[in-house]
């Protein structure tokens, strides 16, 4: 048996050259002008060579092969509006709700993953079953959002990032870019952009998150699936899309990204094997962050990169991604760092404290309560609010598949702390609002307690006492003194032989200056002592 390939040229000569039995080289002399040509190849024998170059002959010649270059028509127009709701004005941020089509033509759900804005300020989200929807008329009191379905069939896209105008989607597998050739509204040339890391059949095994540095390169995480190259990896993908690497590895199943504007790249990983507690870090080249099975070095590291804070599952159970708030915006908070927790559905403010090279933290919660378990965040650059989205899943208090909402400051007063930092004999807290000096200064008003973890291949860590590490329990610390500072909004509590520790809670029962209750409580971890 060998093969046969036979060449039809149409248009113009086309000159066939057996290679070899297996290989046929063509030549095509140089023209300016599309020419179309067709190959046909069969695996015959000498008895039926003869019936098979009659076939060849027979064959219609190719027709214009542009056409499958043209797109179809719209496929999903029907019209699909909903209204959303708005967050009463009883507080400095307040959730308002884009309510998502549930009820549509196709049948579509709405487990949401990505979010991001085309430059008229079309919101685009993704979601985990395969699909990239627009909504437009997102306006201030969202009476009639508009919903458009832009591409389906993607396969589990757990992440979304438009860059020039373009939507690019993180499949698992592929970093897919979305054309709309003939404008209208759907996308009808899915481009690969880059696929060059492996995948497999792990339950959590998805690709998920999807940043891009001032630069323009894209960051991703490979959850899942340690055996491979690229398993348990943060990969980097250049603009082009010609190039991918591992950027930094150990890591479990993380589904939070950040990017600041200057370029710190920071994400979360869920607490589990290897992973003590839930952990927000900021990343590095050729960083190890904790999971030993995805390690992927040829000597095996005895300890990991240290992360900016250990969260517990009282504060995180699950983590999402981070945004930073744009200059200008949110009045105190503005250029603060924001975490999105999916297990709790909530979100925090986390402050950070750099000593030298080390980037320690603190992170309090706000308060809220979304509609499912939030991932990724982004603001919005025309209307300023940020904008949520969410899913139902593992371990998480959702209420509904998805969510898409944005959170709005009202200008009320923010009566939660802003900053931390740990100095040499106590740590100080600086708070949004002016503070009353008696409540302040009352011992009673401050409760602080600090417990290490254990890093293990056990599912998560014990809380163990950090005077006693075998013991299980959590440590007081004393507070000796509490100092209201002139600006009247920083509180310094002295702490005697202050010490590194891996998590403390700083709990507070204060009033503002002007009588209002302030109280909460700040999960933070000590790398390092300041002047």
């Amino acid at each position: 048996v060998w093969h046969v390939l036979a060449v039809v040229g149409v248009k113009d000569h086309v000159i066939p050259r057996l290679v070899k039995k297996t290989t046929l080289e063509i030549m095509l002399p140089e023209r300016m002008e599309s020419r179309y040509f067709k190959v046909i190849s069969a695996t015959t024998s000498d008895e039926t060579l003869d019936r098979i170059s009659k076939l060849i002959k027979a064959s219609p010649p190719p027709g214009d092969i542009r056409s499958f270059t043209k797109p179809g028509p719209a496929r999903w127009t029907k019209e699909i509006v909903t209204r959303g709701t708005m967050g009463a004005d009883d507080a400095p941020f307040v959730i308002d709700t884009l309510t998502l089509p549930y009820d549509n033509p196709y049948k579509a759900l709405f487990f949401v993953t990505g979010v991001d804005f085309l430059p008229d300020g079309t919101v685009a989200i993704c979601t985990a079953h395969g699909d990239v929807w627009l909504a437009k008329n997102v306006d201030a009191k969202l009476e009639k959002i508009s919903w458009k379905r832009f591409a389906t069939g993607l396969y589990q896209p757990m992440g979304l990032k438009v860059v020039d105008g373009k939507i690019i989607v993180l499949e698992r597998g592929q970093l897919t870019r979305l054309h709309d050739t003939n404008n209208d509204g759907e996308a009808d040339f899915y481009e690969n952009v880059n696929n060059d890391w492996h995948t497999g059949g792990g339950e959590h095994s998805y690709d998920t998150c999807l940043e891009t540095d001032p630069q323009g390169n894209f960051y991703f995480f490979k959850t899942g699936d340690p055996e491979t190259p690229t398993g348990g990896c943060l990969i980097k993908v250049s603009k082009d899309g010609s190039k991918s690497e591992i950027f930094s590895t150990g890591f479990r199943h993380p589904i939070g990204l950040g990017m600041s504007p200057t370029g710190l790249l920071t994400g979360a990983d869920q607490e589990g094997n290897w992973m003590p507690a839930t952990r927000i870090d900021a990343y590095k080249k050729g960083g190890f962050y904790g999971d030993m099975r995805a390690h992927h070095r040829a000597t095996p590291p005895k300890i990991y990169d240290p992360p900016m804070l250990w969260l517990p599952r009282e504060a995180d159970n699950s983590a999402g991604g981070q945004v930073w708030v744009p200059e200008g915006k949110w009045g105190p908070l503005a250029g603060k760092m924001l975490h999105l927790s999916y297990g709790r559905c909530q979100m925090l403010l986390v402050m950070q404290q750099t000593i030298g090279e080390t980037i320690q933290g603190g992170a309090v919660d706000f308060g809220l309560k979304f509609l499912a378990g939030v991932k990724s965040g982004r603001y919005h650059p025309i209307d300023g609010h940020l904008y949520v989205v969410g899913l139902n899943g593992w371990q998480t208090g959702a209420q509904r598949d998805g969510c898409l909402q944005r959170v709005r400051y009202t200008g009320k007063p923010v009566r939660m702390p802003i900053a931390l930092a740990v100095e040499k004999n106590g740590i100080a807290i600086e708070f949004a609002e002016p503070l009353d000096r008696k409540s302040v200064t009352d011992i009673a008003s401050w409760k602080i307690e600090q417990w290490g973890y254990r890093w293990s291949g056990d599912y998560g860590s014990r809380h163990w006492s950090v005077a006693n590490p075998n013991k299980e329990a959590h440590d007081p610390v004393t507070v000796a003194s509490a100092t209201l500072r002139v600006d009247g909004k920083s509180v310094f509590l002295k702490i005697d032989k202050l010490q590194t520790v891996m998590q403390m809670a700083i709990g507070y029962t204060l009033k503002s200056a002007d009588g209002a209750k302030v109280e909460g409580k700040i999960f933070n971890t000590i790398h390092a002592v300041g002047k």
